[in-house]
């Protein structure tokens, strides 16, 4: 690493030099669970069942018996969770994060200099592209307020209800029972941008676990103490990679130098066409599961899983219950040089 000047700070200056364009950084001290010679870095531990957990089929997620769960020793608090997802469980959640979370009824970065209601079907009209990249984050649930980072219980809206129950359902892989997800930021990380180094502490509930959903292109992610002068570690998180902040690391300070751009690895992010998501998949979910699943409530669930599909349909027009090749190759486009991320955090006590 280059000399730095003695009034930086050991997280500034390794956020410099991933950030940096020429020369390039070298990535080889990046760390990735999925690469066995950093797998000393970690333990591995077991995932925490729930045997008595019956909705796992209704959360576009691989079955927790897939999951690969690493704790960092290098970050203690810091997990991360390899398999939660198959290629089609991360279509639908990137679908969602570009069609549906990016309307009005979220809040946009957007939405101070334009009046865009459907950002995804004003982006497709080929006079508006210039207008994909305007869109950088969207809050879900409270609202976070960038000036004060005060969450107000006077600004708020919806938190979907489908990401809740994931939210909830990874955190309790780690043992956490008691969570309710109500915030979310949703960044959209077009090539070059970054993401500077912070602490995520506006939540009155300092103690929950922060969980972080990545998709589309890798990104560099560094982790420090809580101090800037503690130097980060960097872990490289691909698509469909949940990061955990909990305990020790739940207040250190992070952040995201640098975007990895490959537009070859689109293919192993998402299905080779587009899923039908009119419940058949979901179907073969329970017949997979089969012996785990309460077959009395099969049909109540299903009926209640339509019913939540329907509703979806009718608040927002982008959200179809049949996906046409005008929105897969919309989204096959996008993630040749992007990367979207989910933060969710619970702010209150319960």
């Amino acid at each position: 690493m280059d000399q730095e000047s003695s009034s930086e700070n050991e997280f500034k200056k390794m956020f410099k030099y991933y950030k940096r364009k020429k020369p390039l950084p070298d990535l080889q001290n990046v760390i990735d669970p999925s690469v066995h010679h950093f797998k000393h870095h970690f333990d591995e531990i077991e995932v925490y069942s729930d045997k008595g957990n019956k909705e796992e089929t209704e959360l576009y997620c691989q079955p927790r018996g897939k999951w690969k769960i690493f704790s960092s020793k290098l970050n203690p608090g810091f997990f991360l969770i390899l398999n939660v997802f198959s290629p089609e469980d991360q279509y639908y959640w990137i679908r969602q994060c570009l069609t549906k979370y990016t309307s009005n009824r979220y809040r946009r970065n957007i939405d101070a200099h334009s009046n865009i209601e459907d950002w995804y079907s004003h982006v497709l009209a080929d006079n508006n592209k210039g207008d994909i990249d305007k869109l950088r984050w969207s809050t879900l649930g409270y609202h976070h307020n960038w000036d004060t980072k005060v969450y107000d219980e006077s600004d708020k809206g919806e938190f979907p209800s489908d990401l809740a129950k994931l939210s909830s359902h990874i955190v309790q892989a780690l043992g956490y029972q008691r969570y309710k997800a109500e915030a979310a930021i949703v960044n959209y990380y077009p090539e070059n941008t970054t993401l500077s180094g912070h602490t995520d502490h506006s939540e009155h509930n300092l103690s929950a676990p922060l969980v972080s959903i990545s998709f589309g292109q890798s990104g560099i992610f560094l982790l420090g103490g809580k101090s800037l002068d503690v130097s980060p570690s960097a872990y490289l998180l691909k698509s469909g990679y949940v990061a955990v902040m909990t305990k020790e690391a739940r207040l250190c300070y992070h952040a995201v130098p640098k975007i990895l751009v490959d537009p070859s690895l689109v293919p192993d992010m998402i299905p080779e066409k587009a899923e039908q998501y009119d419940g058949s998949k979901l179907d073969q979910s329970f017949t997979e599961t089969s012996t785990t699943v309460d077959h009395e409530n099969f049909s109540a669930k299903k009926m209640k899983l339509e019913t939540e599909n329907r509703k979806d349909a009718s608040d927002n027009s982008s959200a179809r219950k049949e996906d046409n090749s005008e929105t897969y190759r919309f989204i096959s486009d996008y993630l040749k040089n992007h990367r979207i991320n989910l933060n969710i955090r619970q702010v209150n006590q319960i």
